[in-house]
């Protein structure tokens, strides 16, 4: 095995750990956007309905090191570094930390399953910028694709869905329907990339799994102007399709997350849970990956197919 990296580094969105961050993180996501005070605050507000803060960065983080731990045990010695877009430890510095560590280079996997403009091209944007402002000596990171249909990663969801049979066994029951979820993007991003197609044949694989015949894929937390196209159908406008079909029981299955953050913890956990209620839908999810030992396994073949 040729050791030629010196460092993995995983990339994530980011995201205010306690509710005083909110506000500072939400000037650094939209500075450049014309966002509307209104939208922000209702934002603001869904941070203290969560709790105050993501546990986004804690859960890379977690990530992060069962990745540095699993390639020990497989004689690789290689620290895990983590940096977000948008909150601390942004990109830049963990980059600096790196370089001030000796890192010449890097291997580096955006914490998305499907690729977009959003999901991963930004990454490469900050990435390349960040690099550019060190100059001299900036390690060298490459980038490793994501394998949305890998075994491990079907493994690791379909593991999730299984962990429901101890406490929430209704989720599992022939008549529950499932929805695949997933971050909602511009419909022109969409096809300018495999976004929504990577989705369904993911869902499509673990549901096959269980031999499930009544599920869908639906997407949410869409933002922006209403007067733009984004995929659909968007998840609460679902919930009310099958609610009109007689569907009384539905499992939401967050695969377009490796981790939670607002997006799973009020848009689906609060709002769709709503939406469900009012229909008297019984609303079940199950987790996402997070550090799951087969995503982590995911992750770390990634790294060793390149060492």
């Amino acid at each position: 095995m040729t050791m030629n990296v010196d460092a993995i580094l995983l990339f994530a969105f980011g995201g205010p750990a306690k509710f005083e961050e909110v506000k500072p993180f939400l000037t650094n996501v939209t500075q450049g956007h014309n966002i509307p005070q209104e939208r922000i605050a209702t934002v603001i507000e869904q941070y203290k309905l969560i709790g105050g803060g993501s546990p986004l960065t804690a859960i890379t983080c977690c990530q992060a090191k069962s990745l540095e731990i699993f390639l020990n045990s497989k004689g690789i010695s290689l620290k895990v570094y983590v940096g977000m877009r948008n909150w601390s430890p942004m990109i830049l510095d963990t980059l600096l930390e790196m370089k001030k560590d000796g890192v010449k280079k890097a291997l580096g996997i955006v914490m998305s399953l499907f690729r977009s403009e959003a999901s991963w091209d930004r990454y490469i944007q900050v990435l390349n910028q960040a690099r550019e402002n060190i100059g001299t000596g900036a390690p060298e990171v490459e980038l490793l694709n994501p394998k949305h249909d890998h075994p491990y990663l079907i493994d690791a969801i379909a593991e999730r869905i299984m962990e429901l049979q101890s406490f929430s066994a209704n989720a599992l029951k022939e008549d529950c329907y499932w929805i695949f979820s997933a971050h909602s993007i511009p419909l022109w991003m969409d096809q300018k990339s495999r976004y929504s197609q990577e989705i369904l044949n993911t869902a499509k694989l673990v549901a096959n799994r269980f031999l499930k015949k009544n599920w869908t894929i639906a997407f949410q937390s869409r933002s922006g102007s209403s007067e733009e196209a984004w995929l659909e159908p968007d998840i609460n406008e679902k919930l009310k399709e099958l609610n009109s079909q007689g569907v009384r029981s539905v499992l939401t299955i967050p695969i377009g997350f490796v981790s939670d953050h607002v997006e799973v913890l009020y848009d689906l956990d609060i709002k769709a849970k709503k939406t469900a209620q009012r229909l008297k839908i019984d609303f079940f999810r199950s987790k996402t990956v997070g550090d799951h030992p087969k995503f982590i396994q995911l992750l770390a073949e990634l790294c060793m197919e390149k060492l």
